[in-house]
């Protein structure tokens, strides 16, 4: 039986310890996830694939509704505003996350204090929140870097990347989500048990919807 040597830093220093299964649950590149495989025969590959950086910036204030086209900020009535691709735009987009009854009420303009999301590819200015916002008391920014760079047609790398080791964010080559990542991470859980337990009827069937269908 092969057991796998993982070992890790910590506040107190190196450790580690042996694992029969391991799954990798972090993108294969050394500038996001420092992972290295020694040792393998034949050797494990990195998958170099760059990330878009997003930057996330929250604003409790009130929305400059003119910056829209909206001199009357009563006429104005959306929740959300998503934009094209333009050199001259510095969002991405914005949506009110705060009171949550907003989002998408039937037409009816959002409250005139909220909290907004702001997705930009930079960090906003002072001068570009002034003009989003007519007036703010908080703001919080985080930056991150939130799908790869796609380039289709795209080729997903492996889920096995050897003997009982598992990688998972091979699938956001297909699409990059938290919803998409839960998936692969119940997809790789199956995987490993029934490989592990030798249940090969239960593996890459490629009637299985089918089958389950006639069951249900």
């Amino acid at each position: 039986m092969k057991l796998y040597q993982v070992t890790y830093n910590t506040a107190s220093g190196p450790t580690g310890d042996t694992y029969d299964i391991v799954i990798i649950a972090a993108p294969l590149s050394r500038k996001m996830a420092n992972i290295t495989f020694k040792n393998f025969d034949p050797p494990v590959p990195e998958f170099p694939s760059p990330y878009h950086q997003t930057v996330t910036t929250l604003v409790h204030g009130r929305l400059n509704s003119s910056f829209f086209g909206y001199r009357d900020p009563s006429a104005f009535h959306f929740s959300a505003i998503f934009t094209t691709e333009n050199p001259n735009l510095f969002i991405n987009s914005l949506a009110v996350v705060s009171p949550v009854e907003d989002a998408g009420g039937e037409g009816k303009p959002p409250s005139p204090l909220a909290v907004w999301k702001v997705f930009s590819k930079e960090v906003l200015t002072k001068e570009q929140l002034g003009l989003l916002f007519s007036s703010y008391d908080s703001v919080k920014v985080k930056e991150w870097l939130a799908y790869p760079r796609y380039s289709p047609p795209e080729k997903c790398p492996p889920v096995i990347l050897h003997d009982n080791i598992y990688y998972l964010n091979g699938i956001e080559r297909a699409a990059s989500a938290m919803e998409m990542s839960a998936i692969a991470a119940k997809n790789a859980a199956l995987l490993a048990y029934h490989r592990w337990y030798g249940n090969a009827d239960m593996i890459d069937q490629e009637d299985l919807h089918e089958k389950l269908k006639t069951e249900l």
